[in-house]
């Protein structure tokens, strides 16, 4: 009892501070310029799909992204203010919902008058004032200084024609925390701490493409609406399946925080947001996660859920607190994991977790690819070898060698140069390698002799030296020399000068060269 009059007390002084604050002169809006236009994205198996999308506006071409920018509240300011210019060739509007208009100049109707309704027979078509075609402008304030923003998670959006101009990507996520790094505020009216500190954010936005009807509302094949090639978003019939705008296996979902890994034992806020048409299934496999909020509002008691279901435009909060380094499998539980058909695809995404901190620390030290043997070289060390074990993800685990000080294996049978590879300890460690394009060759010299039938020395460096292997075409291998920092080696019983030599690594570099 005691501590929820606390509780209480505490919140009523946190609001009559925050008042007085926005009263004093303190409280601002922040304010964004959009644009919406029409842009195109590029499917895995090199389909281009036109899309409608928002994008921060310059003043010029209007370049939009899918998803659209992510628009940030500061936790003091009371409003959100959006200025839009649209360049589409159709009237469009802007809603979030969960959060009340200032200032409202609608509905517009489908006859396109707007206020009240004169014409029984018309139809809502935008619960909003909108921005006309063709370089139209409109201005939209959320929140006011008595009535402020509310924080969470929420999602702008286009509201005219939704079924059609939503789907078409005219969709951004919208972030107010309550705090600096909390994204809800305790409730003093319920027992216990209700507040949602995090350490790391990770935005994930679901969204599924039908390439026929965006071609036909692009005018880029067909017709959209009555009497056109596509009549309606009615039967729409998904080919491609989209996180933050891409679809598996795009390198941007692998892993999908970037090279940055979350630390075990961190708490990652997770904002599940739906921009598209279908029901989602988000999970992260082998983990589960604490529902903290839905829509924006925090539950009353966090939920322990191992998936959550994102039927269109919800919003989901969830903290995940990974234990073990790795690569944790993010999907849509549904199993929309194609591309027009073709397995593996969709919605798959990698979250790059790496140690905690005070644990065993990887460092990979060289990655050698040979596409003609078809083998990947792996050279690792670790700060507490050799008492740990060191496993590359998606390979498998790597040697001890005690005599180079380092854990090394080679692979075989990799038919694909990786673009990275990501080695993790079972002490807590782990690293991300990115492999260079091609190792680079160059040869220093060439000199022939006539004596011994004819003797050939070649020398060369490799930029991955000594971790690889040179072959001179038609000749054999040159062997590594530490104390010249090169690889040399003597051919005997060359009957003819050669015109030319050709010296290729493993590494995947070569270089040709005129013998002298």
């Amino acid at each position: 009892m005691m501590r929820n009059i606390l509780k209480i007390a505490k919140g009523v002084f946190l609001t009559l501070a925050l008042l007085l604050t926005m009263a004093a002169g303190t409280a601002s809006a922040v304010t964004y310029d959009l644009c919406a236009g029409q842009g195109s994205l590029t499917m895995p198996d090199g389909q281009v799909v036109p899309v409608w999308g928002f994008g921060l506006d310059t003043g010029g071409i209007c370049t939009p992204t899918i998803p659209g920018p992510v628009l940030r509240v500061d936790p003091a300011d009371p409003e959100l203010i959006v200025n839009l210019r649209n360049t589409l060739s159709e009237p469009i509007s802007l809603q979030i919902l969960g959060q009340q208009l200032a200032v409202n100049n609608g509905p517009v109707w489908d006859n396109g008058t707007v206020g009240s309704r004169t014409d029984q027979t018309a139809r809502v078509r935008s619960f909003s004032h909108e921005a006309a075609a063709g370089g139209g402008t409109a201005t939209y304030t959320w929140g006011t200084v008595i009535n402020p923003f509310k924080p969470g998670t929420w999602q702008i959006m286009s509201g005219t024609d939704p079924a059609k101009q939503v789907q078409m990507g005219l969709s951004a996520p919208v972030i107010k925390d309550a705090a600096l790094g909390v994204a809800y505020a305790d409730n003093p009216n319920i027992e216990g701490d209700q507040s949602v500190p995090y350490n790391q954010e990770l935005i994930l936005v679901f969204q599924e493409i039908d390439p026929v009807i965006h071609a036909a509302i692009s005018g880029t094949v067909g017709t959209y609406g009555t009497g056109g090639t596509v009549t309606s978003s009615v039967n729409r019939d998904p080919a491609y399946f989209l996180i933050n705008g891409m679809a598996y296996p795009n390198t941007g979902l692998n892993p999908v925080n970037g090279l940055t890994p979350v630390s075990a034992g961190e708490r990652v806020l997770i904002r599940f947001i739906n921009a598209g048409g279908e029901t989602h299934v988000p999970q992260i496999l082998n983990n589960h996660m604490m529902v903290v909020a839905e829509d924006g509002h925090p539950l009353r008691y966090a939920q322990e859920r191992y998936g959550v279901e994102l039927i269109p435009a919800k919003t989901v909060d969830a903290v995940l607190n990974p234990v073990q380094p790795g690569r944790v499998s993010v999907l849509d539980g549904r199993l929309n994991l194609t591309n027009a058909g073709v397995y593996p695809g969709g919605m798959l995404a990698y979250l790059n977790v790496g140690s905690a901190p005070g644990s065993d620390t990887v460092t990979v030290n060289n990655v050698v690819y040979n596409p003609a043997a078809q083998t990947l070289e792996i050279q690792a060390t670790s700060s507490t070898q050799p008492a740990v074990e060191l496993t590359a993800q998606n390979y498998g685990l790597l040697g001890w060698k005690s005599w180079l000080n380092l854990y090394r294996t080679t692979f075989n049978g990799v038919t694909n140069r990786p673009a990275s590879i990501f080695v993790t300890s079972s002490g807590g460690g782990s690293a991300t390698y990115n492999l260079p394009a091609t190792d680079t060759v160059t040869i220093q010299s060439i000199s022939y002799s006539t004596a011994s039938g004819g003797t050939l020395i070649l020398t060369a460096t490799s930029s991955n030296q000594p971790n690889v292997q040179l072959t001179a075409a038609g000749y054999g291998a040159l062997g590594w020399k530490s104390w010249l920092n090169l690889y040399r080696n003597t051919f005997t019983g060359i009957g003819v000068k050669p015109s030319s030599v050709t010296v290729v690594s493993s590494g995947g570099g070569s270089e040709t060269k005129t013998a002298p």
